[in-house]
């Protein structure tokens, strides 16, 4: 509470009436001079953070832009891969299947070299026996 001697009335050097003296009234005006300078550089400060939040943001998806294009490209490498190796089984299996046809056509020559083998040393039997019958 305030008493009669804290309150007084001044003029100040335009001559208007102020309830404070000069030296608080001027205290208050530089108090507020220095609030709206602090109020300033806080809406400034907002200005900015609001910048780089926005500039991060962009920056994020871009991150997840090329986050994504990495994971399809690492998925496209696994399938070619997968292709690859499936496909390289494939191909195994195919030699297996030509060498096993391939020993049975060796088998199927063999005993087929054989029998004409054997059918020429019975032509040439029987050509002899016949020659030596007309004889």
């Amino acid at each position: 509470m305030a008493t009669d001697g804290d309150v007084g009335i001044c003029f100040d050097q335009d001559y208007q009436v102020r309830i404070l003296d000069t030296h608080k009234y001027q205290a208050t005006q530089r108090l507020q001079q220095g609030c709206a300078t602090l109020t300033d550089k806080v809406e400034q400060l907002n200005g900015l953070v609001r910048t780089y939040l926005d500039i991060l943001d962009k920056q994020a998806g871009k991150i997840e832009t090329e986050k994504l294009k990495a994971i399809g490209v690492r998925n496209a490498v696994a399938t070619l891969e997968e292709d690859k190796k499936r496909k390289a089984k494939e191909l195994h299996t195919q030699v297996d299947d030509k060498q096993q046809q391939l020993e049975r056509l060796n088998v199927q020559e063999a005993s087929l070299m054989r029998a004409k083998h054997d059918q020429e040393a019975l032509i040439a039997k029987l050509t002899d026996s016949t020659a030596h019958s007309s004889e």
